[in-house]
């Protein structure tokens, strides 16, 4: 396969995937801070929040402290360092019902290496009862 026919393929095959996640998975998109800039519909559901509501809120709204500290400061220095994060988070909506996501947070880095924003996917994983850690 020539270089631009690969180039074509690959560019439609990264689009219909990253349609595909935005129609089908919760995400959120935080600036290097924390604070969120984008929440698809599917996060707004889960959440209970307009996405009006969560622009500019600090991911952690959601987070019910049911985790130990040790938990949360591993998270923020594996995505502050530019890897990838995964792992299970207990949640609370803005009705107070608990939900449980597996959580995936990749940092997106500009040009120059620094990271400007992570996205966050999930899966509800709310009736497996998962253990925290």
């Amino acid at each position: 396969m020539d270089s631009k026919k690969d180039f074509k393929w690959r560019a439609k095959s990264e689009l219909a995937i990253s349609q595909f996640i935005n129609t089908n998975l919760p995400i959120s998109v935080s600036d290097s801070y924390g604070r969120i800039v984008y929440a698809n519909n599917h996060f707004c559901k889960i959440t209970g929040y307009e996405e009006q509501e969560l622009l500019g809120v600090i991911n952690s709204l959601f987070s019910l402290k049911r985790h130990k500290d040790s938990f949360y400061k591993n998270l923020w220095e594996t995505i502050k360092n530019g890897f990838v994060w995964s792992g299970v988070i207990k949640n609370k909506s803005k009705t107070g019902e608990m939900f449980s996501l597996q959580t995936t947070i990749i940092p997106i880095k500009d040009s120059k290496g620094k990271i400007e924003s992570f996205v966050s996917m999930y899966v509800d994983v709310s009736e497996l009862n998962i253990e925290l850690t």
